[in-house]
């Protein structure tokens, strides 16, 4: 025999007789349990805030790494970058950079690593920078 009983049902246990609650009525419980609820506080609702990098801070540290003239990569770019968000501002930076004649870039090949070398001369970049509004946040 095996550990369920034949015909593959499951026994369950007769019901008892309704037992009575104590000595309460009704009314009194769920008065009691009316107090009880309302007694309880609701438990705290935790937000965690996501720090937003704006898209001026992205295009400040790709043409940081830019400065003397020496080119960089997209690797290079993103490996401060401490979450996905902020790798997503950062393809958004050099794309906007790359639009403005600010930086060329250059891929080898598909799924290859993006070249980035600047295409003009350092002071123009920090009048680029300047033409970017403070309050331009990417989430």
């Amino acid at each position: 025999m095996g550990a369920f009983p034949a015909g593959g049902g499951v026994v369950a246990a007769a019901p008892k007789a309704d037992l009575p609650l104590a000595e309460h009525q009704p009314s009194q419980l769920l008065r009691a349990l009316r107090r009880r609820l309302s007694a309880t506080q609701p438990a705290p609702m935790m937000v965690v805030a996501r720090k937003l990098v704006s898209l001026r801070d992205m295009a400040e540290r790709v043409l940081h790494e830019l400065r003397g003239g020496k080119p960089t990569t997209f690797r290079t770019v993103i490996s401060r970058c401490t979450d996905y968000n902020e790798v997503r501002t950062a393809f958004l930076a050099v794309l906007v950079l790359a639009r403005r004649n600010v930086v060329d870039v250059e891929q080898s090949g598909l799924f290859g690593d993006i070249a980035i070398r600047s295409a003009i001369a350092g002071a123009v970049h920090d009048s680029f920078l300047a033409g970017l509004s403070r309050d331009e946040q990417v989430m």
